[in-house]
Parts: structure tokens; sequence; C-alpha cells
């Protein structure tokens, strides 16, 4: 018998009905007809984006969505879920984890370990580091366990920001992990890895609202509850960062690009998203684009990305799946991923 792996079994994602286009948005920031569209499609990707309608969803409700889309995928009932790790930046409510929300809502029992990652668009990244070592480790609460992105920032953009306004959309994605024995001929183990560098910190993030400035009159009026964004600062680093990690991920797991099936970015620029490619030298064919209908989803654009790439036949089980993702902090982080526990048919 083969050593088993922790490896990915069932993938779902959830985005709003609300359709928002680049032509919906120039009025919102007071532009002139056609800036956004020029501006988003042109240079960023984006054609159109989900958003919420405020009020009436919630990052909860997307996460769980995308979970019983997952649980479907993975052909296992709620009650098999050991642990539920969440990664967001923007919770039902600040200072109790979505996780809870999310046990409660779904009927799990009070045994499940819950809790959220804050690390900006990483989040989910860094959820599934956690599960996948937890359920490797004989410490650990074992599988199935499930990490989601899911994220709701549409309320939180700032209208004066015109650059950064239409940047963000609304959705959630789902993996849900466990232990498992590799088919003959696959001895590839996943690798992720992460890095951080807080002298960024103040380019991206919400200004007011925690310790350091807390709400006033004053914060509000300054629109420092808004999500803020050095668009230049963090276009510089990002394809360097992705491309750092994700060359770090491919020479611990003895791999070349050669060997990679599909490989998913960050979807928050098409502009970072190619440099990325291009310095990693994979071509066109192998990169999942989502960013042009779904705008950049945080936390959500790698497992919806995945989500889409196996209903279009993109990925299949045994393939090899490199992604690469960046975020406030500045956090970053990639992974190599062999995708041994999907499904042999849809």
């Amino acid at each position: 018998m083969k050593e088993k792996i922790p490896a990915i079994i069932g993938v779902g994602s959830a985005f709003p009905q609300r359709v928002v286009t680049n032509e919906m948005v120039d009025p919102m920031i007071g532009g002139k007809p056609g800036l956004t569209d020029r501006l988003m499609r042109r240079i960023v990707g984006i054609q159109e984006r989900r958003w919420v309608i405020p009020g009436e969803q919630t990052t909860s409700d997307l996460a769980v969505e995308a979970l019983n889309q997952a649980l479907d995928m993975a052909g296992i009932e709620k009650e098999a879920l050991k642990s539920i790790v969440v990664g967001t930046s923007s919770p039902d409510y600040y200072g109790v984890a979505d996780a809870a929300i999310i046990q409660d809502r779904m009927g799990l029992p009070v045994s499940v370990r819950g809790y959220d990652v804050s690390a900006g668009c990483t989040g989910w990244a860094q959820a599934l580091k956690n599960i996948f070592s937890d359920i490797s480790s004989p410490y650990g609460d074992g599988g199935p366990q499930v990490a989601i992105g899911s994220e709701i920032l549409s309320p939180a953009l700032n209208r004066e920001e015109r650059l950064s306004f239409p940047l963000f959309g609304d959705g959630a994605g789902a993996t849900i992990a466990d232990l498992v024995e590799p088919d003959n001929g696959m001895d590839i183990k996943p690798v992720i890895r992460c890095g951080v560098d807080g002298k960024f910190a103040e380019n991206l993030c919400m200004r007011a609202g925690g310790s350091k400035n807390p709400g006033t009159i004053e914060t509000m009026a300054k629109g420092w509850h808004t999500l803020h964004m050095d668009g230049k600062e963090i276009g510089e680093q990002a394809p360097v960062r992705m491309a750092e990690v994700s060359k770090r991920v491919l020479e611990e797991a003895n791999l070349s690009i050669e060997n990679v099936t599909l490989f998913i970015p960050h979807q928050a620029n098409l502009s970072i998203m190619k440099e990325t490619a291009g310095v990693l030298n994979i071509p066109e064919s192998k990169v999942i684009i989502t960013i042009d209908r779904y705008g950049n989803t945080s936390t959500a654009t790698i497992p919806t990305a995945l989500r889409e790439a196996w209903d279009k036949g993109k990925i299949k089980r045994n393939d090899i799946l490199l992604f690469a993702t960046f975020g406030a902090g500045l956090t970053f982080a990639a992974g190599i991923l062999p995708m041994i526990g999907l499904p042999n048919k849809k």
C-alpha cells in the first residue's frame, strides 16, 4: 500500500447573480461613458464582475453554497467534515469567525474545529496549507477538512479611488481535502509555500477600524473604512513575488514547467498574470483566466478558477496544478498540487 498524501477531493464555487458591467460602473464613480471599459478591458482584463445587493447576501451565504457543491463533487456527507478554515477579509461580523457561522448554517456537530485566516487575497492558500498540514499530522484532527475562500468586498470599495473601485468582485470557492492513496505511477507530493513582507502593509488595506485608527466620525468622513490600494506599488511587487515563490515550489517538488498541466495565477490583473507566466515560461494554453467575468474575488479567485477548470475539462485526476497568489500584507503563496483526489469522471 502506498503512503497516503493530502489532496483535494472536491471543489465548489458560488457567485452573486448580480452582474455589473464596466459600463454600469461609470456613473457610480462619476466617470465619462466608456472610461471604465477602456481602463479595465485593455489593461486589467475585466469586462464585468459579480456584486451582491448589499444586505441580501453575506460572505457565509456564498461560502455555504460553494461548500455544498464541493461536498457533492467529493461524494461525502457534511457530517464527515473535521475542520473548516475560511480565508476572508470580509466576514459577516468582525470578531467572529465565519467558520462558526458556516458550522451553524450547515448543521455540523460542535466538535468540528473552525477558524478564519486573515491574509488578504492569499487566505485560501494559507487555509489549504493549514488543513493539508493538519490532516498529515499525528496530532491533527484527520480528514476530510475544508478550506474556503469567500469574499464580499463590493460594499467596502471606495468610489473616489477610480482605478481600484472596478477591480473587485464578490465570490466564494471551497475545497475539501483528505488523505488519498496515489494511483500507480504517481509519486509527486504537494508543496505549498508562503511568505510575507509587512513593510508594504499600508499599500493595500482599510486604513481605519483597527487598533491603529479606531473608527471615528473623522475616519468615516475621510473614507478610511473603505479599501485603499496603491496600484503602482502592488503592481510592481505582485509578479515578482508570485514568480519567486512559484520557482521555489517547483524546485522543492523537483518539477519543471513541462510537468505542470495547469497554472492558476491570482486573478488580480491580466498584465500581472501574463508577466508572471512569462517569467516562468508557462505557455498561454496552460493559464486559466477568469478575471474577465468575475473581477478580482480576492481569496476566492483560485478555488473558483479551479472549479471552472474542472467543469470545462481543463483539469482531471492525476494532473499537476501550479497556483500562485499575492495579497494585502503583502502576503504571497504558491503551490504544487497533484490532483490525485479528483473523481475519475464528472
